[in-house]
């Protein structure tokens, strides 16, 4: 119940307002009613390394609950290639201290070289900042991927990637745009893996 209010809170504050951390508590996604405005943008459908082209709300493999968001991949592992999904509703996350979600990789999956890292569309400039820190995800296991803001730092960011004229996270803390996860194939032709087509799962995210 108390998820769903909190779930039901920031419906409001996306039609009055942006989300703010503040102490009020984490924000959540888990996927239990609805996509909760997470997709796979049209900018990664139009690319060939960016190998997941849909996104849609599964009872297969919940974290917690009984559903999750499942998508629906390509990887042909002689290469890199990323899975993306976004949220999208502007957000001042100023208040909060970092980010966290659970990934699962069916065994089915034959390669250790596939990881999860978060990502961030921000400000008018709209500056793609993208966590520096990546997750070694486990086929048969939900894998908990996280990172941290320090937004607190002296030295701004030093965790997270971004072009200098753009800003970084610390510049743009109070305008997100769009939050990301991107499950990424590590693979080259010097490192190739198996090529896997079939599912991966995200639930629980949480901003706190």
């Amino acid at each position: 119940m108390m998820r769903k209010t909190i779930f039901l809170a920031i419906q409001m504050l996306f039609i009055f307002g942006n989300v703010a951390c503040f102490g009020a508590g984490p924000i959540e996604f888990d996927f239990e009613q609805s996509e909760q405005t997470w997709f796979v943008p049209d900018w990664a459908i139009s690319q060939d390394d960016c190998v997941c082209k849909n996104a849609i709300l599964s009872a297969v493999q919940p974290f917690e609950g009984k559903q999750s968001l499942e998508l629906q991949c390509k990887f042909p592992g002689n290469k890199w290639t990323g899975a993306v999904v976004e949220f999208d509703g502007q957000m001042d996350l100023s208040g909060c201290k970092g980010i966290s979600a659970e990934v699962y990789l069916p065994k089915e999956v034959n390669s250790n070289l596939l990881l999860g890292r978060f990502f961030f569309t921000a400000g008018d400039k709209w500056s793609f900042i993208e966590s520096r820190n990546t997750t070694q995800l486990k086929p048969g296991e939900w894998t908990k991927i996280s990172a941290t803001f320090d937004t607190t730092n002296p030295k701004g960011t030093p965790n997270w990637k971004f072009k200098r004229e753009q800003g970084n996270l610390q510049d743009n803390i109070k305008d997100i745009r769009r939050v990301g996860v991107r499950i990424e194939y590590n693979a080259n032709e010097w490192q190739a893996g198996a090529p896997y087509e079939g599912p991966v799962y995200i639930d629980n995210v949480v901003i706190e």
